[in-house]
Order: structure tokens, then sequence, then C-alpha cells
């Protein structure tokens, strides 16, 4: 059993009181139900290039003026796998002009059982605390999570640049430490088991919160 860090358990209690003082909640994404979620809904089947149909977690990231992003955590024969792909642009000295291609660049590292169901458990969690869509709006780095479940389908929902203090903001911090460990930047396991148990407990807390205000 990996015993936690007392220190480390002390940072993540300080950061709390702003994540609970935000009432953030991660809005439903629907493709089709209006022309912007359209819009992004082409960018987000191209950042889907070699993913499984079904996810254990996944998020898309599309930022305004920047190449377009995403994470995989997926199950095969092999095990399981955390997949990462980047929409890697390019000058084209002919043509004078910024190309995108289609096809992203990928990279692929195998994770054990235990972490791919600690970010399942993490996204499943986020992705039951959802609010009434807003007005999306254009500005903004967009990004987009789902999860498959095996009784509700696939779950899906949507953030807009959500603020560092927030849970949403909390979540997304996640995202970019898995995204750096596909990519061999960090080799941190146990910190990001520790991170993404914090966090799910918190919006599990919440959840209960919730169920019990409704009953």
């Amino acid at each position: 059993m990996r015993r936690i860090i007392p220190g480390m358990v002390l940072c993540l209690l300080t950061a709390l009181p702003s994540v609970a003082q935000t009432a953030d909640k991660l809005e439903p994404f629907e493709p089709n139900r209006n022309a912007v979620d359209s819009f992004y809904n082409h960018l987000y089947q191209k950042l889907l290039y070699r993913f499984a149909e079904r996810p254990l977690a996944r998020v898309v990231v599309i930022p305004p003026f920047s190449p377009e992003y995403a994470l995989s955590v997926e199950r095969d024969a092999k095990g399981y796998q955390l997949k990462s792909n980047i929409k890697v642009a390019y000058y084209d000295a002919l043509q004078q002009k910024r190309i995108v291609p289609d096809k992203p660049l990928s990279v692929c590292r195998p994770i054990d059982k235990e972490l791919a169901t600690k970010i399942k458990d993490l996204f499943e969690a986020a992705l039951t605390t959802t609010g009434a869509p807003a007005d999306p709006g254009l500005d903004g780095v967009r990004y987009f999570f789902s999860a498959y479940n095996e009784k509700y389908g696939m779950l899906r929902a949507q953030a807009l640049t959500p603020a560092p203090g927030s849970r949403s903001g909390a979540l997304v911090k996640i995202c970019h430490q898995l995204i750096a460990y596909a990519k061999g930047q960090s080799n941190g396991e146990d910190s990001l088991i520790r991170n993404i148990s914090n966090l799910t407990r918190y919006y599990e807390s919440l959840n209960v919160k919730m169920t019990t205000a409704l009953n």
C-alpha cells in the first residue's frame, strides 16, 4: 500500500478552500446542439485519430490560437494504454501559409490497471457533476471530457478556460500531468495517483451532497 506523504496532503488541503469556494461545474456537450458546438465537433473528431471508440477516459483540448491536442485512457489486448495526440502545425514556404495536418502526431505509454482505474473513476465522478449549458462563446481554451460507462454509455461534458483554483481547473491540471506522463516527460506515477485520488474524493463528496439535497 502506498503511504501518503504528510507534507503533500497539507499542500492539497491548503488548496481545497479556494476550490470549494468556486461553484463551477462542467457543462453538457452535445455535438449538434448549436453552430458553435458543431464547429468544435469537427475539430474534435480529427483529434480522435487511432483512439478507441469507448475510452475509459478522454479529454480533447482546443485552444484558440495554437495546435489542438488530446488524451485517451484505453484498454486493449496488450493491457492499459495512455495515448496522446497533438496537431503539429508547420509553415509551408511554397504555399506561404501555416499547415495543420489532418493526422496528428501520436504517442502511447503503457500504464498499470491501478492508474487506469483511478483516472476512469475521476472522470466519471466529474462527468456526473454537470450544470446547465451556458453560452459557450468563441474565446478561451475549450476542454471536452468524455468517458464510457457500461451502464450509462458515453458521458460527455465541456469546460471553457476554467479558473486554476476551481475543481474544473484542478481536473485540467491533472490532464496536463497525464499528457506529460504519456510523453515520458514525467515518471511520477505515485504523485499522479495521489492527486487523482484526492480530486476524485472531492467530486464524490459533492455528488453525495447534491443527492442528499435532492432527497
